[in-house]
């Protein structure tokens, strides 16, 4: 008996149909357009990735310059701010009026009003040998609008002892010098003495009856003076005058001393007027505005001191304000007003800034430093 599995063998009929189907479509299908298709498709995505492996290499470097210019940069200096005084400027000069420092610094004053605009009021503050107004412009505010006309007392009173604490050229801020000076000895017309040899010779004749005024006792003048004395070896009769040496000159013209030390510039006009004579100079040679003068070397007396004016300001002043203030002071000395003035009144001009002038107060410290034991 043959039995027959009716599902089975309608399964094989359809899975025999379904191939004749599936051959004559594979028949139909064009497979030169399709290969084509699929190489065109496989091009197309290796240059997509082929760009995106350029794009990641090249990546880097691209992100490097956005990565360091988000880092916070570093700070370039910033340039000092620009000063300019908000009020009047007071410039305080420590000894009386008509001396060196007080006429150098109203010159200077005048000019640097000329260059910048600004105004400057000279204030007179006398006593102790300068010392009480470079006091009062060591303490005041260091804004800028308290200047003080330095001299070298600022170096020699802090040897001697005789400054108040804190006075010192150590405790300012040096900004500009703009003058120097030989010391000299002068007389009154009427004087007996002519020369400097018949003035040392009278001194040796009367021990400490001969005087000689100066502008402050262990000022730098009374210290040229026992200079002098020490090389000549004689005695004078040391007259002191605390406002200053033109307090000392007029004593002299008035006969109340026979003889003054000071600078020739301190001299000039009472020279002028026929009233006094230089009979030499502390300079190591013939000093430009009295050239017909000796020097003290030359008589035999081997002395060479000088002084100076300039300007100076409080401890701890900015350096914006302390440039500032440098450069009107540099451009005012050559202003013609101020060497106009100088050379008519026989004023030595020697103009440097901060960095020169505090290399000369240190020379100077030295030199006063083995001066000041002739005090006593």
């Amino acid at each position: 008996m043959v039995f027959c599995n009716c599902k089975q063998d309608g399964l094989i009929i359809f899975r025999l149909k379904t191939g004749r189907i599936l051959k004559q479509i594979l028949k139909q299908i064009d497979w030169r357009k399709i290969m084509k298709k699929v190489l065109a498709l496989i091009l197309a995505l290796c240059m997509v990735v082929a760009l995106c492996a350029c794009g990641q290499s090249a990546a880097p470097a691209a992100t490097e310059e956005p990565a360091a210019a988000d880092a916070p940069a570093a700070e370039a200096p910033a340039e000092a701010e620009a000063w300019a005084p908000s009020e009047p400027i007071t410039l305080i000069v420590p000894f009386g009026a008509g001396g060196q420092t007080d006429l150098v610094s109203r010159a200077i004053a005048q000019a640097v009003e000329e260059v910048t605009g600004w105004t400057i009021v000279v204030e007179n503050v006398t006593g102790s040998g300068g010392m009480v107004g470079a006091a009062q412009a060591c303490a005041a505010d260091s804004d800028g609008l308290t200047w003080l006309a330095s001299s070298i007392g600022l170096v020699v009173n802090p040897l001697l002892g005789t400054a108040p604490d804190g006075v010192s050229y150590t405790n300012l801020e040096n900004i500009a010098m703009v003058c120097s000076n030989p010391g000299c000895i002068s007389v009154a017309e009427s004087s007996p003495y002519t020369t400097i040899q018949e003035f040392i010779d009278a001194a040796k004749a009367a021990p400490e009856t001969v005087s000689i005024a100066n502008g402050g006792a262990g000022g730098s003048y009374h210290l040229m003076a026992l200079s002098i004395q020490n090389k000549a070896g004689v005695e004078f009769l040391h007259v002191p005058y605390s406002d200053g040496t033109s307090a000392a000159v007029v004593a002299a013209v008035g006969g109340h001393n026979d003889a003054v030390v000071s600078s020739p510039g301190e001299v000039s006009s009472q020279v002028a007027a026929g009233q006094m004579r230089i009979l030499a100079v502390a300079a190591d040679e013939r000093y430009s505005a009295c050239p017909d003068v000796p020097t003290f070397k030359e008589c035999g007396i081997d002395v060479s001191m000088a002084t100076f004016a300039g300007i100076a300001l409080p401890k701890g002043t900015p350096e914006n304000i302390c440039k500032a203030v440098e450069e009107a002071v540099l451009k005012a000395a050559e202003q013609e007003s101020f060497t106009s003035f100088m050379n008519k009144s026989g004023y030595g001009i020697d103009v440097r800034g901060s960095e020169a002038l505090m290399t000369m107060l240190n020379e100077q410290n030295d030199l006063y430093s083995g001066v000041v034991g002739l005090l006593g």
